[in-house]
């Protein structure tokens, strides 16, 4: 997904809410980085060196990402209704 969707942008939306949460200046940048940090994932589950500190980090990047992000999305879109 983060080649296809984010590095090729393919599913414009993925850039749309970035620039929603972090704003429209640098969401193009941002939407890249988030594509490449998800493809090293990829790389290292396949690679399968040190799978439970890959879990550990995934887990925790999943954990906190919808109690922060998704909530602002969650209100912003309130907000424009």
């Amino acid at each position: 997904m983060g080649l296809l969707c984010k590095l090729l942008g393919w599913v414009p939306r993925h850039e749309e809410i970035v620039a929603r949460i972090l704003g429209n200046e640098h969401a193009h940048l941002l939407t890249q980085a988030i594509g490449l940090a998800e493809i090293g994932i990829a790389a290292w589950i396949l690679s399968g060196i040190l799978p439970r500190w890959c879990g550990a980090l995934g887990l925790s990047v999943a954990g906190l990402f919808p109690r922060r992000v998704g909530l602002k999305v969650f209100l912003r879109e309130k907000e424009l209704h």
